[in-house]
């Protein structure tokens, strides 16, 4: 099929969110609480074995987790209420190896969700497919037990903006055959039980960006191939949909939606990518990582090139043995929200607007908008006279994302001055650039999926901060990245190896 061919672009533009997607991806920006046996014992993967006992907590400050994240910009948490050592931070009663056993006694999610409700952020859950702890693991009746703990938090603590899998599976490391996870299961429960819960990572509504160092791609795009978010897709790339009509497709490829690759697939479907990160080297808290938490500039690095990359940043904030956010994230997340809160605060009013398309924000305010013509679809709009650096772009994406490739300019003094030239803008675009005095800005659109629908054109006084850019840390995130797809090779091939160990000993 031709990519320009009419049809081609109509196949497209016809991909668009369902409701969950389109929710979560209005949030922008959310945390991850890892919490458990593992901030007890200092691992990053305990093997379920660890005595109830051990997790001595005496007080958790919920309230404090859920205002620190909000002041930060977050809109939600999302809370591991199971990681893979099996051991349950809420009241089940499909295990004894829970939180209600040791020291503390009480469901902390049911704490949380309290703190959520009154701080007013949203709630999340994460539930780990893998169980070192669970007998039932590498069993038929595995999946019947986990459907079981999943009907308990999807019907015991309100509304979840999203349940988060991923497809840990280390039966290898236990001489255990591999556990088959029954997904189409755990979805379709989902779905009748919370139909506005998106799922997540390992699951038909949000995808895995494809590392866990906070990059986005430079073009993020949300129609992608369709392709099955199961395990043997998603779990090479994690520690270690709703149809059957699915392509191969490798989710770490760095072009995933251009219309290059489109045309290589019958099959699209919207799927829009989630940056996970931590705020600090581990997931869970360590005591020793206290003076390793990601500067607030590195912080901002991620957040504009996530959230204002047509992506969602989901960054992990683990509390520590005291039930708290340690003084070091807490200074970061202010220093964050601090930082977002300047960079945003004076919006430019517009005065006037003109151009070959509208802006339905605009709009909605009443601007009158002269009609012109030109080679491209543009807007501009005019304010008053001051220094900007940012502008803020939104598709409406009830229309699909369209726009390939579009540049902001300025008219100063008659001549034309190009300040950004940018991509895919989707959800949203944050577009940056060097400070300008101007009382002018044009958007110009130079490839489009059809006619482009812009939700949102903001311009934004700059607020003079500027942020700092580790040089090192494109370096560092590559050869992570690269390490990261070694290992699992390696893993892969660990667990080929042991497969054949345990096949032999059965026959």
């Amino acid at each position: 099929m031709k990519i320009d061919d009419i049809s081609f672009l109509e196949k497209m533009v016809a991909v668009v969110p369902n409701a969950p997607q389109k929710h979560i991806e209005e949030m922008g920006c959310y945390a991850f609480i890892h919490f458990g046996m593992n901030t007890f014992t200092g691992k990053e993967w305990g093997n379920g074995k660890e005595p109830v006992s051990t997790f001595t907590l005496k007080d958790a400050d919920t309230d404090q987790w859920c205002t620190c994240l909000k002041e930060a910009g977050m809109k939600g948490l999302i809370y591991t209420a199971k990681h893979h050592d099996g051991f349950c931070l809420w009241d089940t009663k499909t295990t004894d190896y829970k939180i209600m056993n040791s020291p503390y006694g009480r469901d902390l999610l049911s704490e949380l969700r309290v703190s959520c409700d009154k701080i007013g952020i949203e709630l999340g859950v994460y539930l780990s497919p893998w169980d070192r702890n669970s007998k039932h693991y590498s069993t038929p009746k595995y999946n019947e037990f986990y459907l079981a703990q999943l009907q308990e938090l999807l019907t015991g603590y309100g509304d979840l903006f999203t349940m988060w899998f991923d497809g840990a599976c280390g039966a290898h490391m236990d001489g255990k055959p591999a556990q088959v996870y029954d997904f189409a299961s755990y979805y379709s429960l989902i779905r009748k039980l919370q139909p506005n819960c998106a799922i997540s990572n390992c699951g038909p509504d949000v995808r895995w960006v494809g590392n866990e160092e906070g990059r986005a791609r430079y073009s993020e795009y949300n129609v992608v191939p369709a392709y099955n978010a199961d395990t043997q897709t998603i779990q090479k790339g994690s520690q270690q949909t709703d149809t059957d009509k699915f392509e191969k497709i490798d989710n770490m490829s760095e072009d995933l939606g251009s219309r290059s690759v489109l045309s290589n697939y019958e099959n699209l479907m919207w799927y829009p990518a989630e940056v996970d990160v931590s705020i600090r080297p581990g997931w869970f808290y360590h005591k020793s990582q206290d003076k390793k938490v990601k500067s607030i500039d590195k912080l901002l690095n991620i957040y504009y090139g996530s959230t204002g990359g047509n992506s969602m940043l989901l960054l992990n904030v683990p509390p520590n043995r005291e039930g708290k956010f340690a003084d070091a994230d807490v200074i970061a997340l202010k220093g964050l929200g601090d930082r977002i809160n300047s960079a945003f605060a004076e919006k430019m009013k517009v005065k006037s607007a003109s151009g070959n398309i509208l802006i339905a924000d605009d709009v909605a305010n009443g601007i009158e908008v002269t009609i012109t013509q030109s080679e491209y679809q543009e807007y501009t709009i005019t304010f008053d006279a001051c220094d900007i650096d940012k502008a803020m772009l939104v598709e409406d994406i009830d229309f699909s994302q369209r726009v390939e490739m579009f540049e902001l300019s300025t008219n100063v003094d008659g001549e034309k001055i190009i300040v950004f030239n940018g991509t895919v803008i989707g959800h949203k675009k944050i577009a940056r650039f060097d400070i300008v005095n101007t009382d002018n800005l044009t958007i110009s659109i130079k490839k489009c999926r059809l006619d482009a629908h812009i939700k949102t054109f903001d311009v934004y006084k700059t607020d003079y901060t500027t942020i700092k850019s580790e040089r090192l840390d494109g370096i560092k995130s590559y050869f992570k990245i690269l390490g990261t797809t070694i290992y699992l090779h390696h893993l892969e091939r660990a667990k080929a190896k042991s497969a054949k160990k345990l096949a032999k000993q059965n026959k």
